[in-house]
């Protein structure tokens, strides 16, 4: 069976190991209980960076989804989130470097 990130974002979610939109990333990262920074395609050019360099000066892992991580967390408008459960991240980061 084949996973996908929505899906493992969406478990995630529901198991309350989301920390989503800017504040709640920025907050996580900066308390380092971010264990990855997922940002959205649709996410404009400082968003990226901004967040991109925030993570690796907290050593945490980002990458951008291929397809809106809103809907996946149950958020319409969210271009960033972060994963704040250790496992989850790295299963996360598992089918991140399988596809």
């Amino acid at each position: 069976m084949k996973q996908s990130i929505a899906g493992s974002l969406g478990l995630a979610a529901k198991a309350g190991c989301i920390a989503a939109g800017a504040s709640p990333v920025t907050q996580a990262l900066r308390k380092g209980r971010a264990k990855l920074v997922i940002l959205s395609p649709e996410a404009g050019d400082a968003t990226r960076r901004k967040f991109a360099a925030m993570a690796e000066t907290a050593s945490t892992p980002c990458f951008t989804a291929q397809e809106a991580i809103g809907p996946a967390i149950g958020q319409a408008k969210c271009v960033v989130a972060a994963v704040t459960n250790i496992k989850m991240a790295a299963n996360i980061q598992k089918i991140v470097n399988c596809e």
